[in-house]
C-alpha cells in the first residue's frame, strides 16, 4: 500500500497546481474482493488522514459513494467514519419525470408501481438502455 500512496503523491499530487476531486462510486462493491478490501479502504483512509496534516494532500478531496448496507471494516482503517457524511433521499416520481424530460428520455410509469422500485435507478437504467448520458 505504501507504494501506491507514494506514487499518488509523487506523480499526481505533485504535478497538479490546484485542487483535485476524486469521486469513487459504488465503493461498497469492493467488499466482494476480501483480498484487497482492507488495503484499498486503508489507502483511502491514509489519503484522508494525510490531508489533515500535509499541505500537498490538502488539495485532494475524496467523494466516496457507497451503499448504506456495507460490511464494516477495521474502524481505524476505514474511510467511512471520517469526513462529512451526506445521506441522499430517493428521488420522488416528480423529480424522476423532470429529469427524464430534461434529457429527452421516456419515463415508463409502469415501472414506478413495482414493489421495491427505486425511481432514481430507473432513469439511469433507461439511459443505459438508450445509450444516452443522463448528465
Amino acid at each position: 500500500m505504501l507504494e501506491q500512496i507514494l506514487y499518488f503523491q509523487k506523480h499526481i499530487l505533485a504535478e497538479i497546481n490546484g485542487p483535485l476531486t476524486l469521486g469513487l462510486d459504488d465503493v461498497d462493491k469492493v467488499f466482494k474482493y476480501p483480498y484487497i478490501v482492507e488495503d484499498f479502504l486503508g489507502m483511502l483512509r491514509v489519503w484522508h488522514d494525510r490531508g489533515q496534516q500535509e499541505a500537498h494532500w490538502q488539495t485532494l478531496q475524496l467523494i466516496i459513494v457507497h451503499s448504506q448496507e456495507y460490511t464494516p471494516s477495521n474502524i481505524n482503517r476505514s474511510p467511512f467514519n471520517v469526513g462529512l457524511p451526506i445521506k441522499l433521499a430517493d428521488l420522488t416520481l416528480a423529480q424522476v419525470q423532470d429529469l427524464s424530460q430534461r434529457h429527452g428520455l421516456t419515463w415508463n410509469t409502469k415501472l414506478s408501481h413495482r414493489p421495491s422500485t427505486h425511481h432514481f435507478r430507473q432513469t439511469p437504467a433507461n439511459c443505459a438502455h438508450r445509450r444516452r448520458a443522463l448528465l
